[in-house]
């Protein structure tokens, strides 16, 4: 979970990088949406990334790909964008990218 400042109220807020595949995460769009630096991350360790909004919930990742290699599968197969949690799609060395640029102290629970 990373600690973050906010720059209107200046109180502290936590988010964790999960939370930008999540239909619900960062208070369900209505936080301090940090999917953009989660895409820069994986970005600049050569992915492409698509991100999208979800209707009016959530900005959220969708799409990571690399040398032809989609790493969060398509609807039909049995993953679920903005449902399910990356864990159980994306490739261990994503994860410990991921980990290592927002280190995680708890684990955000999906629905």
């Amino acid at each position: 979970m990373v600690q973050t400042i906010c720059n209107s109220c200046g109180h502290s807020y936590h988010w964790e990088w999960v939370e930008a595949f999540s239909k619900f995460g960062f208070s369900d769009g209505d936080g301090h949406v940090k999917t953009y630096l989660v895409s820069f991350v994986l970005q600049k360790a050569g992915y492409a990334v698509r991100i999208g909004k979800w209707l009016a919930h959530n900005e959220i990742i969708f799409s990571i790909s690399k040398d032809g290699i989609d790493y969060l599968p398509n609807i039909g197969s049995g993953f679920t964008s903005g449902y399910d949690h990356p864990y159980k799609v994306l490739p261990r060395k994503i994860i410990e990218l991921l980990d290592e640029a927002f280190p995680p102290t708890s684990v955000y629970s999906f629905p």
